[in-house]
């Protein structure tokens, strides 16, 4: 039986890779890693991520920044 596309995501691989995947910028991403900001873990000198979990802690974080947000009617 073939695996899936989600047993590929349940794998860590190298955050250049993970930034290809999602489309991001791979030294933004490096450094969100290097400040703990994504689940990730560094294994010798390389950073390695499962790129499911950084894309949920990256919608979390926008989630959560958009109830944040001050209203744009707000006293200023």
């Amino acid at each position: 039986m073939l695996m899936g596309m989600g047993a590929i995501d349940d794998t860590y691989i190298p955050i250049r890779e993970v930034a290809k995947r999602l489309r991001l910028p791979a030294r933004w991403l490096l450094d969100e890693a290097r400040a703990r900001r994504i689940p990730c873990l560094r294994a010798s000198r390389r950073w390695l991520a499962k790129p499911a979990d950084v894309e949920a802690a990256l919608d979390a974080r926008a989630k959560e920044n958009a109830t944040n947000a001050p209203s744009a009617g707000g006293a200023a």
